[in-house]
């Protein structure tokens, strides 16, 4: 559309006229729709669309209006028109059927469900046509979110792999987690290491030194993870910010990371698991 002013102007036109034929009403909607999204005018487009469905609650128009809402972006466009697009999956046509979970996934990963978009997008793939632009997309979307999940896990597996390996028999008191194996370093002066030159201290150090090492290497490796992980998602970052804080003996910062996102994401069951756990 070259000028896509006086087309809105049209289709807002026909959709008030064409009410009696349901057909021709659904296209005119549709298309009045995307013009005004074409031209930015959300709030106008989200009125229409509230209008038009009161009058008929169409599967057509609120298809366009999930569409459109991963092009807004706006976290209370997506969640008023996510549920939509679920609850019409079990109902609409095979054919019709993948089209409606790309946009389902796309909308999940915009809202920050990065591993539920995932797996939806990965069921909505093998039936996309190959040459549509909807595939390349999607494909781009999977491998990075599998790159995050992988990561994730990662984290996961550091965490396991040095609670596993500090135990009481090691380092005296278990409370303290992998903070009480760094306590004997101080810092390197003229190319030596010092201590506190505790005999008791030294001989804990030899013992385990080699155990130690690899859990200082793990620990560092799972922060710098999770941090990269936060940026992607913020949810998944935090998460994990609670399992390695709870990994250096600080309790009361993992309950208050879990809390906090418990609190911010009240639907989802993860922090409440983590939580009690503790």
């Amino acid at each position: 559309v070259k000028d896509p002013a006086p087309a809105a102007d049209l289709a807002l036109l026909a959709a008030a006229a064409l009410r009696p034929c349901p057909a021709a009403w659904q296209r005119a909607v549709c298309l009045a729709l995307k013009t005004l999204a074409l031209l930015g005018r959300w709030s106008e487009c989200w009125q229409l669309a509230a209008v038009e469905l009161s009058f008929c609650l169409s599967r057509e128009v609120l298809y366009q209006c999930g569409r459109l809402t991963y092009f807004d972006g706006r976290r209370e466009a997506i969640d008023a028109y996510l549920p939509h697009l679920l609850a019409m999956l079990p109902s609409v046509p095979d054919s019709v059927r993948p089209n409606v979970q790309f946009w389902v996934g796309m909308l999940q990963y915009k809202r920050g469900h990065s591993l539920l978009a995932m797996r939806t997008l990965e069921a909505a793939t093998p039936c996309l046509h190959p040459q549509h632009a909807k595939l390349a997309r999607a494909d781009t979307v999977v491998k990075a979110l599998r790159k995050l999940e992988a990561a994730v896990q990662q984290v996961y597996d550091y965490c396991k792999t040095v609670s596993a390996s500090t135990t009481p028999q090691e380092f005296g008191d278990q409370s303290g987690g992998v903070c009480h194996a760094v306590q004997p370093f101080l810092t390197m002066r003229e190319g030596k290491l010092y201590t506190d030159q505790q005999p008791s201290k030294l001989k804990e150090l030899t013992n385990s030194v080699c155990v130690s090492s690899w859990n200082m290497y793990s620990v560092w490796r799972g922060s710098h993870m999770a941090s990269a992980i936060e940026v992607e998602d913020s949810y998944l970052g935090r998460l994990c910010r609670g399992r390695l804080a709870l990994l250096w003996g600080n309790t009361s910062e993992a309950e208050k990371i879990w809390q906090s996102l418990a609190m911010d994401f009240a639907l989802r069951v993860e922090p409440h698991v983590e939580l009690w756990r503790l």
